[in-house]
């Protein structure tokens, strides 16, 4: 018979035969030892009548005392198995379903998919100094803009050269104008913008200053949308990309990618 290695238990067969045997020692090893106890009990009442009442009584406790470990015995080896069988296959069912949804992506490349340059609605500053001294009415009504009858949720800033400054999101900028005017004392809407990317967000570390600016990621132009996938994961909040030339920051923007535009390439 040939040897069986370790890793032979985790194949389905052996699992299988291992358990139908296990089953089959215990069933028997039990019929056995109430067999027995059964005709030791009917000697002694042929023999010895007094006696028989308990025999009956140790033979039913010994029973009640070797059922339930035999069923727990049976149970935990069969268990540690099965369950084992069990987790390999959700295992493999996820890895695979991970293949699967990582497989459009890694054959998409970024510009099939991006928000074309031209259709990208953003906010145009000369540079950086530009964007901080930004009033509140200029982002707001920036805010009221709409893309297919729905306003945006988004904002980009780009400088002259067509370079991401940052990026706003709806639900960020309602936070800022709500912590500038819980702010003691208050900033109220008629500072610039840099006012409030210097107050500290409640669910954040850092500044707003942080989020708006450093949220975003870049990525080179001829990558895929795994790559883009990859990296939006590797910083902490990030939910947009910037595809530039070469992936660096300083470059003009040529489209733009979000985690929603991802998350429907990877289900298609």
């Amino acid at each position: 018979m040939p040897a069986i290695e370790p890793n032979d238990l985790s194949n389905t067969g052996m699992r299988a035969w291992f358990g139908t045997i296990l089953v089959i020692f215990s069933v028997g090893l039990i019929a056995i030892v109430a067999i027995s106890m059964i005709y030791f009990s009917s000697r002694v009442s042929t023999d010895e009548a007094k006696n028989a009442a308990s025999v009956l009584a140790t033979s039913k406790e010994l029973l009640s005392a070797l059922l339930p470990m035999f069923g727990t015995w049976i149970g935990t080896i069969l268990a540690f198995y099965f369950t084992r069988e069990n987790f390999e296959s959700a295992n493999r069912a996820t890895a695979e379903l991970v293949r699967n949804a990582t497989r459009p992506l890694q054959s998409t490349r970024v510009m099939d998919a991006v928000i074309e340059r031209g259709d990208i609605f953003a906010l145009k500053v000369k540079d950086e100094t530009e964007m901080k001294s930004l009033s509140v009415d200029a982002v707001d009504t920036a805010f009221t803009h709409e893309i297919e009858g729905q306003r945006i949720n988004r904002l980009p800033i780009f400088d002259a050269g067509g370079a991401c400054l940052g990026l706003i999101h709806r639900s960020i900028w309602q936070e800022m104008l709500l912590t500038g005017y819980r702010s003691n004392p208050a900033v109220d809407q008629t500072k610039p913008l840099a006012d409030f990317l210097a107050l500290t967000p409640k669910s954040a570390t850092g500044t707003f200053g942080t989020i708006v600016t450093g949220s975003i990621t870049f990525i080179a132009r001829d990558r895929t949308l795994a790559d883009a996938k990859a990296a939006m994961e590797a910083l902490s909040g990030c939910q947009d990309i910037m595809v530039t030339e070469s992936g660096r920051r300083s470059e003009r923007v040529l489209g733009w990618l979000t985690n929603v535009k991802i998350t429907a390439a990877s289900r298609a």
